[in-house]
């Protein structure tokens, strides 16, 4: 199955080779840094033409590329409030790199040099190859252990062994097997682990919410933070928002409220 970025997702911008991270400056001007933060985090959106905008929120600025002959202008790279066509970037999966290109209208790739300097390259190799890391609440990493709590019923996604079936549940416990792991799936995506269990959180194309050892596109999530962080979405594969019902069960629908709105916590 094709490789695709998730539209909707906040992530970070970080390169293959150098691990230098892609920000902006509220004045449009671009830099690389070691930090991830609100500077450095971008949303993924929907462009015509299967391209997508990158998006940052805190200056609501949408990183761009002029084109750059030179192809050693840092300063072909910046960020501006317009979302026309140098602002619209094609991504390209590499295969054999796991990572991105990012390709501007002039058919140039971004870059990124030793010295963390940005540039626009004809070239596809490492220095122009990127990942985009999911963008987490403030607080919250990943790899490390969380609880998942419903924002309106206030208790945690748990997951338990019933003679060798995983069976999800919500609970007003906090230990271990309401316990998470929040793993970098790539492309913007992130897998739900069980801390205990080591199952992931799925959804089928039904809706249905499932344990399971996978970690394809069923078991992939998106997830979009609102509220200044302090809440989250979860957003399967099929464009389904996680939820909780009242009766302590779980559920996938397209509807967007309080029922589908979490609290992501560091452990």
């Amino acid at each position: 199955m094709a490789k695709a970025v998730a539209v909707g997702a906040r992530v970070y911008i970080v390169n293959h080779t150098h691990k230098k991270v892609v920000g902006c400056k509220a004045d449009g001007t671009t830099y690389t840094t070691p930090n991830r933060d609100l500077w450095e985090e971008f949303e993924v959106q929907e462009a015509k033409g299967g391209k997508i905008i990158l998006h940052n929120a805190t200056h609501k600025l949408n990183l761009g590329a002029k084109e750059d002959k030179s192809m050693k202008d840092d300063k072909a790279i910046y960020a501006h409030k317009n979302n026309a066509e140098w602002e619209q970037w094609t991504v390209v999966h590499d295969a054999k790199l796991n990572g991105w290109h990012l390709q501007s209208h002039h058919k140039q790739n971004l870059g990124c040099n030793a010295e963390g300097k940005l540039y626009m390259h004809s070239n596809k190799a490492e220095w122009e190859t990127w990942q985009l890391v999911p963008a987490l609440p403030a607080g919250v990493a990943l790899d490390c252990k969380v609880l998942i709590t419903n924002a309106e019923h206030k208790t945690q996604i748990g997951m338990h062994d019933s003679k060798g079936q995983h069976k999800l549940y919500m609970h007003e416990n906090k230990l271990g097997w309401e316990q998470w792991i929040l793993k970098d799936a790539g492309n913007g995506r992130v897998l739900i682990t069980n801390a205990t269990h080591g199952k992931q959180i799925g959804c089928d194309n039904k809706s249905n919410i499932y344990s399971h050892a996978n970690t394809d596109l069923w078991e992939q999530w998106t997830i979009i933070s609102n509220n200044k962080g302090k809440t989250v979405h979860f957003v399967s594969h099929h464009k389904t928002y996680l939820g909780a019902k009242p009766d302590k069960s779980l559920y996938g629908t397209t509807n967007l409220a309080q029922w589908e709105t979490w609290i992501i916590t560091k452990v």
